[in-house]
């Protein structure tokens, strides 16, 4: 360049990626660890209201791309907050769409929930969205937000590893799912079951009837489907919901929810109105706070 013009430096420390920089999922680790976790579903866009949630403790939000209209760029930003914070992120997708997948986890989640799935064929593709090959179909792009953008470690290195960090979240929520209950949970790369019975109720005929006691034992068939492949399930339409740490094998099963859930851990409802999301609470060693929360996160 000319000494008049513009300088362009190349840093000889960034030429070389550092080692071992791969982003690491926290929800994953705590799942592995069979320790207490709890995250919140939110339905307002705001990365602030993201982040003050880190801050007060919880280990992942829960963000909808399906029914709450989050495009990608919105959810980068309410990504990058969980982020900063500490947080796990998992995106509940509008289709299982290899293409829609890729975009969310370009940007940063560190997983995704795939809606209505029904069979084992869906639940494999879904599985296979979010990994790179050989294992699944991800596209590869190592200069990728959710890559540090090719400056923490090396392509190789990054699509090698992240195929380990990455949670899939298949989403139960349709009648027809009831008789593939054991291959979809069975499915190899699909991390945890979640279960829709607000939408299950309406494909068995009995609109808003999630506490209706067909629609409870649809739920508890899915429940059993899920402990028995030893992968979590977990039910939506409570305000919070209990998981059982996964056993030494390294999935976990579920306990149920709902009110129960609250009841039996002794988290009352949240007064506060900007804390009227979903709660989920993994038990653990931790001790919840009158919101759910495990208390503020403090710096080591």
């Amino acid at each position: 360049m000319s000494p008049t013009g513009p300088c362009v430096t190349w840093c000889p420390d960034r030429a070389n990626p550092k080692e071992g920089d791969v982003r690491t999922n926290s929800l994953k680790r705590k799942l592995l660890a069979s320790q207490r976790a709890c995250g919140v579903l939110m339905e307002i866009h705001s990365s602030e209201l993201v982040e003050l949630f880190g801050h007060l403790g919880y280990d992942f939000v829960f963000l909808d791309g399906q029914h709450c209209g989050l495009n990608v760029e919105v959810a980068r930003a309410m990504i990058r907050a969980a982020d900063l914070t500490g947080m796990t992120s998992l995106v509940r997708v509008p289709r299982n769409d290899p293409s829609v997948i890729l975009e969310y986890l370009d940007a940063g989640a560190g997983g995704i929930i795939v809606p209505n799935i029904t069979t084992r064929a869906e639940a494999e593709a879904a599985a296979a969205a979010m990994r790179y090959p050989p294992v699944g179909i991800r596209g590869g792009f190592g200069r990728s937000r959710a890559a540090n953008y090719g400056i923490t470690q090396t392509q190789m290195e990054y699509f090698t590893k992240t195929n380990d960090e990455v949670l899939c979240v298949a989403l139960i929520e349709d009648q027809s799912a009831l008789s593939n209950l054991p291959a979809i949970c069975s499915t190899p790369g699909v991390d945890i079951i979640l279960i829709g019975p607000g939408d299950l109720s309406l494909s068995m005929g009995i609109p808003g009837g999630w506490k209706d006691p067909r629609v409870q034992a649809a739920v508890e068939q899915i429940r059993a489907a899920a402990a028995a492949a030893a992968i979590v399930a977990i039910p939506t339409s409570a305000a919070t919901m209990a998981l059982i740490s996964p056993p030494a094998s390294g999935r976990s099963s579920s306990s149920g929810g709902g009110s129960w859930a609250r009841r039996s851990l002794g988290i009352p409802r949240c007064p506060r109105a900007w804390c009227s999301g979903t709660r989920y609470v993994l038990p653990g060693a931790a001790t919840a706070s009158r919101c759910g929360a495990p208390g503020p996160r403090r710096a080591a």
